[in-house]
């Protein structure tokens, strides 16, 4: 069993560098929505290749197709019809009213 003392004493021919680089922390990067929505519709267009995409904007081949599937998948709820509710608790609304003409 090989022991290691400390990262700084190890050499670089016994110890491979791929190692001592995956232990350095990455800081994760959080896209605003408005980012991933521009990106995706881009991708839509296709006007350029996947790759030229990923290229501009540093980012993963996968990440970007899951953010046009999810486009695509919540396209249909932008064209649906809400229902219009016109209930309105009427105590709430008609008690100042009431309180100001008592007093």
């Amino acid at each position: 069993m090989i022991k290691v003392k400390k990262l700084e004493n190890i050499d670089n021919q016994y110890f491979p560098a791929f190692f001592i680089l995956s232990k350095m922390k990455r800081n994760r990067r959080i896209h605003s929505p408005d980012f991933k929505s521009k990106v995706a519709i881009e991708t839509l267009k296709e006007q350029k290749v996947l790759s030229q995409i990923c290229e501009q904007y540093s980012l993963y081949t996968n990440q970007i197709s899951g953010w046009k599937r999810t486009l695509l998948q919540g396209s249909s709820s932008i064209f649906e019809r809400k229902e219009k509710t016109t209930s309105f608790d009427i105590d709430a609304f008609a008690a100042p009213y009431f309180l100001t003409k008592i007093k």
